[in-house]
């Protein structure tokens, strides 16, 4: 199942954020995008990883203001899946090495 999916069934909202190449190289331009977007749908909560894209919250000065400037709690994870992601990339690992 798709994460997706999975999300929909869990009636959980969410919102992608869509990028240009030329977005996706600044961290300024990254950073103020996925701010814009969050103050548009005001979310009760926030959870992402802790990279998004080549940049990172922990280092990146410009990820670093963003967290500053949230009005709703945030999580973010190291490393997370979706329940059923990884037995499929598993099942789709096996296929591939055969």
């Amino acid at each position: 199942m798709h994460y997706l999916e999975y999300l929909e069934q869990v009636e959980f909202e969410f919102n992608e954020i869509y990028l240009s190449e030329d977005t996706g190289k600044s961290s300024e331009k990254y950073a103020d995008l996925i701010l814009s977007a969050i103050n548009a749908s005001q979310p009760d909560l926030v959870v992402t990883g802790a990279n998004i894209g080549k940049f990172s919250f922990f280092n990146n000065t410009h990820f670093l203001s963003l967290l500053d400037q949230l009005s709703c709690p945030i999580v973010i994870a190291r490393q997370f899946t979706f329940p059923g992601v990884h037995r499929v990339k598993a099942w789709f690992l096996k296929l591939v090495r055969i």
